[in-house]
């Protein structure tokens, strides 16, 4: 004859009477169960006995008869216990299967489990709130998703980074896709006297080049001032006047005498791609070096009393480029009053895209 036996997770079951007093483990959760073991016949008119309860936790209780069939929380878990109702010679056969898991063998489940006991009586069903023991042996699911998530979303960013980095970097430096391009925007600049983006389109050696070459005459226009100054103030008044609007560039960039001529004097005479570093040191003063050269330029045709040629004439087109790598050449066919003139060019591609490079021609 089978015995009733009920989880604490609502699935009812039927054991062996070998089981009778013993603790498995629910086929269903896992949770210990406790076989109850036969109770002798209670006389007509005793007292009917005591219930005996025992939790997953491993405590065994005593429940009073009038709280059979119900479910109360565990005095030490919390755990709901559901209270076996009192049998008359044996516990209960169950000849039915309600719950259609069929005929479950619970002795072949697993060994009993040892577990303490303990004596308390239940008076009344316990107000405790429910709680579920878990283990703490192994991080939560939502903190291993938590730490993945977070790891495969740094890969995706630096993946991103990674791809997008080449697109953007070239229109952020003002680089251009070819040196045809580059050429056309200089010559465009130059047509405009937009002397800012001019200097976009140059390498930043060429630039810097460009810029030494004004320092040098700033300083000789310095020194013509100093000797002005020894023949009397008319003179020197006169000098003042005649290239005031390029001192006015040295004060908008904060740069005095002493400085342009300090600058003068350590930049190499005929610069080569090899004194870039040099050079790039030497007009450290110059913060806005774009700036200086646009400033400059002006002002030296504000003296000359009109405007002038630019790098490039207005009908010029670039010929027979050729690209070897990171570099390229290129021929500029130019015509001005009627004669054809050729130049040669050289362009460097860098992060920024290619650009126009002074240096090699």
């Amino acid at each position: 004859m089978s015995l009733l036996v009920t989880c604490s997770c609502g699935q009812s079951f039927r054991a062996k009477p070998e089981l009778a007093g013993q603790r498995v483990p629910c086929p269903v959760c896992g949770n210990a169960l406790q076989i109850p073991a036969p109770r002798p016949r209670v006389p007509s008119g005793s007292k009917p006995p005591s219930l005996t309860v025992t939790c997953q936790c491993g405590r065994s209780f005593r429940a009073k008869p009038e709280l059979a069939g119900k479910r109360i929380a565990c005095p030490a878990c919390g755990v709901p216990l559901r209270i076996p109702t009192p049998a008359a010679a044996v516990a209960p056969v169950i000849e039915d299967d309600p719950l259609g898991l069929g005929d479950i063998d619970l002795a072949n489940l697993g060994t009993p489990l040892p577990g303490p006991t303990s004596s308390t009586v239940l008076s009344a069903p316990a107000r405790a709130p429910v709680r579920r023991r878990t283990k703490r042996n192994f991080p939560s699911i939502r903190l291993v998703l938590m730490v993945g998530g977070g790891i495969a979303g740094v890969l995706v960013a630096l993946i991103a980074l990674w791809m997008i980095v080449p697109l953007v970097l070239p229109l952020l430096s003002g680089g251009y896709r070819s040196p045809e391009a580059v050429f056309a925007a200089a010559r465009q600049a130059s047509e405009r006297e937009d002397w800012r983006s001019f200097c976009g389109c140059l390498t930043p050696p060429s630039r810097d080049l460009l810029a030494g070459g004004m320092v040098q005459n700033m300083a000789q226009i310095i020194a013509a001032r100093k000797f002005a100054s020894t023949g009397g103030t008319g003179a020197e008044q006169a000098v003042d006047a005649k290239f005031q609007p390029i001192l006015d560039v040295l004060q908008r960039h904060r740069l005095d005498d002493e400085t342009v001529q300090r600058m003068a004097k350590e930049l190499p005479s005929m610069p080569s791609a090899a004194d870039a570093e040099r050079v790039d040191r030497v007009l450290a003063p110059i913060r806005d070096r774009n700036g200086f050269i646009a400033d400059m330029i002006a002002a030296l045709r504000q003296i000359a009393d009109g405007p002038g040629g630019g790098p490039f004439a207005a009908q010029s087109e670039l010929t027979e480029v050729k690209i070897d790598g990171d570099r390229a050449t290129g021929v500029v066919l130019s015509t001005a009053r009627g004669f054809e003139e050729k130049q040669s060019i050289a362009f460097e591609r860098t992060l920024g895209g290619w650009k126009i490079d002074a240096f090699h021609r």
